[in-house]
């Protein structure tokens, strides 16, 4: 009676993650011996990427890789997926600083994993997701008031890239809450006018989950992935396509600017860098976007092999 009480006030508390368990397709049951051979297969398979990237980039994309990391996460994960009857998504977080590429290519992840799960028969051409997008941009909280006090010196003031501008804990409810098999609604941040609107978006499971944002690797979420990346560039990289960024949203090289870019470059050191030792995988954000794609496409290759579901 105690537990469902509670069970019953945790949901009261956190009605913008109810949603109900996705069942997905079950296969049998896998032996342990079948479970470590697939193990070993993915590892195969992720020794494999790591040469065909040294052998075809002068720069190697993948910069730095913690195997062991990666191999006990990857187990965990598969006893996990053949324990539930519930589908029980792979959660991919992307992490690094502004204009490194982390958000364009994480979007894009979501159309490589599709296609390599069709190209292997692992996912069926209807138009079902294979993949669900999560950004921590979401979760952003309300800065209206802020906006119409400050007007255009809004960016110029108000310091965005902070985690105390986040609501993450709803971040971290929603990757558990999807992760468990739930749908679940999230808020939704409008960057026109810095409104925050509260379960505005309905996100539902599939076998892959993408996550991106710049505090994925925070303390609080790091235990909750299976894989973690972060994109790593120079400053003066960063710098360049910051302003193109800027130009291509006719936003202005003014004070402004400037200032929201020293920003940007201050956070990064104080809340981003410190991740690093905590990534599984960190790659060369420096490579051009045709590199970057082309590693990720890859990647992507070898987690639907080792971890896609067959076709429902």
């Amino acid at each position: 009676m105690q537990v469902a009480q509670r069970n019953s006030a945790f949901w009261a508390a956190n009605v913008r993650f109810q949603g109900k368990p996705s069942s997905g397709h079950k296969p049998a049951k896998l032996s342990a011996e079948q479970l470590h051979q697939r193990l070993q297969a993915f590892e195969e398979d992720f020794y494999r990427l790591l040469r065909w990237d040294k052998a075809t980039h002068v720069q190697p994309v993948i910069k730095s890789v913690n195997m062991f990391d990666i191999l006990t996460q990857a187990k965990r994960f598969l006893k996990e997926q053949n324990e539930t009857t519930t589908l029980r998504p792979f959660t991919l977080a992307v992490a690094g600083g502004t204009a490194t590429g982390k958000t364009t290519a994480a979007k894009g992840f979501l159309d490589q994993l599709r296609e390599a799960g069709i190209a292997m028969s692992r996912w069926s051409r209807r138009k079902k997701a294979i993949a669900t997008f999560l950004s921590q941009d979401n979760f952003y909280r309300d800065n209206t008031e802020l906006r119409r006090q400050h007007g255009d010196a809004f960016f110029q003031k108000v310091n965005l890239d902070t985690w105390t501008c986040f609501h993450l804990a709803e971040y971290k409810r929603a990757v558990e809450s999807l992760k468990s098999g739930l749908s679940t609604r999230i808020r939704k941040y409008d960057f026109t006018d810095s409104s925050s609107t509260p379960n505005a978006l309905t996100i539902r499971p599939t076998p892959f989950l993408v996550t991106e944002g710049l505090f994925t690797l925070m303390k609080p979420f790091r235990k909750i992935y299976d894989l973690k990346i972060l994109f790593e560039a120079d400053r003066s990289v960063v710098v360049d396509r910051f302003w193109r960024r800027a130009q291509e949203r006719n936003f202005k090289r003014d004070a402004s600017g400037e200032a929201l870019l020293k920003n940007a470059l201050e956070m990064q050191e104080y809340h981003v860098d410190p991740t690093r030792p905590y990534a599984n995988l960190v790659l060369n954000a420096n490579v051009d976007k045709n590199t970057m794609h082309e590693t990720m496409g890859k990647l992507a290759e070898v987690l639907v092999r080792a971890f896609a579901p067959k076709s429902p």
